[in-house]
């Protein structure tokens, strides 16, 4: 049975490459448009796209023979370590993307450690609580709220606060340890809220295992107990941490976008929005690897945690969390409520008009100030919260359906 499901598993991971090679070897043509017209909109808008014009730049980017054989001629440069040249400004994709992959990842790294502190500081309390031989409590309201906070707010809080009004760190920029401390929070934060309300959950469904009372009785230490707790706990949660990394690596665009960061997300918005799909091909090959890289790093880390597989009914299932659930469901309802607040007053206002000072401070007319062009924060955070939240409920219903249609 074991060795049926690894295969499966295999087999997966293999289906999975290959779809995805397909898929980037025929971004070009995904997007139903002719990508001649896009590159020739592109480098000259002056120019109409007659018949011989869209010939003609076919013929320079090889897209003359159609989707099948340029997917073949990517694949083969792809083979040979070429990751081609921009469409846009005809330069080498591999330096510009490795750079920006380069920046992300230590961004990423920056953002994990903040993370991890914060969750060390959320499982505290249930740490303590093996030590002292005291019920568990769950996660509580804090890790709720933390969770909640939406990145790009906080990171335009911030930004605001630290970097403009205070003026204690660089508002923007790639240029050094000072300007890595704001993104990092504003990423770390809401993951180590995340991290900490898991693990301090996996803490306390093991601390009702029987093996914790067996350790008691025959007179183990409370740290050897608390060890062995946490160890059991992190292999249930080791899994999310390698997600968690994954989501910032790509999707830190808002927070790069913000603190005007050259990191891999903002290349993808930039490729995207000017069409230059090799760049584009480029950068979603890259963020593949680096997610299959984390997926068997953590599978390896998963499977040192556990020590090797037990035998089938040697642990019972962990019991349902008690506690202070009422604190969370409340947490979670004033965020949602000051959500809702915030569509409210800030849908009615006009995100585009430019009609304030230039990062003005907040006020009542202006509750979250101006940005850097005079306009209402507060439009653009409710406005951008729309425009975020329309995807990402489509992604998450079609992530839905994809898993239980693979699970039948």
């Amino acid at each position: 049975m074991l060795r049926n499901s690894a295969l499966l598993g295999t087999l997966s991971r293999i289906v999975s490459g290959v779809a995805l090679l397909l898929i980037a070897g025929a971004l070009p043509w995904l997007s139903l448009r002719d990508p001649a017209a896009s590159v020739l909109r592109a480098r000259y808008a002056e120019l109409e796209p007659t018949p011989e014009a869209l010939a003609s730049v076919r013929a320079e980017l090889g897209l003359e023979g159609g989707p099948l054989p340029t997917a073949l001629r990517w694949w083969g440069g792809l083979l040979r370590g070429d990751l081609g040249e921009s469409w846009i400004s005809r330069a080498p994709i591999g330096p510009g993307v490795w750079n920006a992959l380069g920046v992300s990842a230590t961004l990423t790294m920056c953002a994990i450690v903040v993370a991890l502190v914060i969750a060390a500081a959320l499982v505290t309390p249930a740490a303590l609580r093996i030590l002292r031989d005291k019920p568990q409590r769950g996660s509580g309201p804090v890790g709720v709220a933390l969770t909640s906070l939406p990145e790009f707010l906080l990171a335009s809080a911030l930004l605001v606060v630290v970097a403009v009004q205070l003026q204690w760190l660089p508002p923007y920029g790639w240029s050094g340890f000072s300007t890595v401390i704001l993104p990092a929070l504003s990423l770390g934060v809401p993951a180590g809220g995340l991290l900490g309300r898991l693990l301090t959950d996996a803490v306390g469904g093991v601390a009702e295992e029987r093996w914790v009372n067996v350790w008691r009785l025959a007179g183990a230490r409370g740290a050897v107990i608390l060890g062995g707790v946490l160890r059991r706990a992190a292999a249930a949660v080791i899994d999310q941490l390698g997600l968690v990394f994954i989501g910032l690596l790509g999707g830190a665009v808002a927070v790069e976008q913000v603190f005007a960061i050259p990191g891999l997300g903002r290349y993808l918005l930039g490729a995207a929005n000017s069409q230059d799909l090799p760049a584009l091909q480029a950068g979603v090959l890259l963020m593949a690897a680096a997610a299959t890289l984390v997926g068997v790093l953590t599978s390896v880390a998963r499977r040192l945690l556990r020590g090797g597989p037990l035998p089938p009914g040697a642990l019972p299932p962990p019991p349902e969390a008690r506690g202070d659930g009422r604190a969370a469901r409340w947490t979670a309802g004033l965020a949602l409520g000051g959500l809702l607040l915030i569509l409210v007053t800030g849908l009615p206002r006009d995100p585009y008009a430019i009609v304030h000072e230039r990062l003005a401070a907040p006020s009542m007319e202006l509750p979250f100030g101006a940005d850097a062009s005079g306009r209402d924060l507060l439009a653009r955070v409710a406005h951008g919260t729309i425009g975020t939240l329309t995807p990402s409920f489509a992604i998450v219903g079609l992530a839905i359906v994809i898993g239980l249609l693979l699970a039948v």
